[in-house]
């Protein structure tokens, strides 16, 4: 479980600079406010960071734990990265169209926040296993 609660920690600050940088690529830079002390982009990884971290524990707590077990009874060891990466994915298509978000973009929002998450738990695991 300190893993997973690591895994938030670090995944939350991570996925929402990833999407904000994404969406710098997407929809270009906003326009300049005059103020010289204001970064729209470190507020936007702050307000995303606060708002995701109780979706990275309500949603994937019980999603980790599932998925987990699904690993542990599936008893596939070679192939357990791509079935979680597999199966992650298909837990954010599941939110994403329960959020109401159509379209690409919506998904690709919380695709990047699960598999950062994923990825961040996945390389902890290992790191700490050894």
């Amino acid at each position: 479980m300190k893993k997973i609660l690591l895994a938030i920690i670090l995944a939350a600050p991570t996925s929402a600079a990833l999407i904000t940088f994404y969406g710098y690529l997407t929809f270009g830079a906003s326009q300049e406010t005059g103020h010289y002390d204001y970064n729209p982009y470190q507020d936007t990884i702050l307000i995303l960071t606060v708002y995701q971290i109780p979706f990275y524990l309500i949603l994937g707590i019980p999603t980790t734990l599932l998925i987990d077990l699904i690993i542990k009874e599936a008893k596939i060891n070679k192939y357990a990265y791509i079935l979680q990466f597999v199966l992650y994915t298909i837990s954010s298509v599941i939110v994403s169209s329960t959020m109401f978000t159509i379209g690409y973009q919506g998904w690709l929002v919380f695709a990047i926040a699960v598999h950062t998450y994923f990825h961040i738990l996945y390389f902890l695991r290992r790191l700490m296993k050894k």
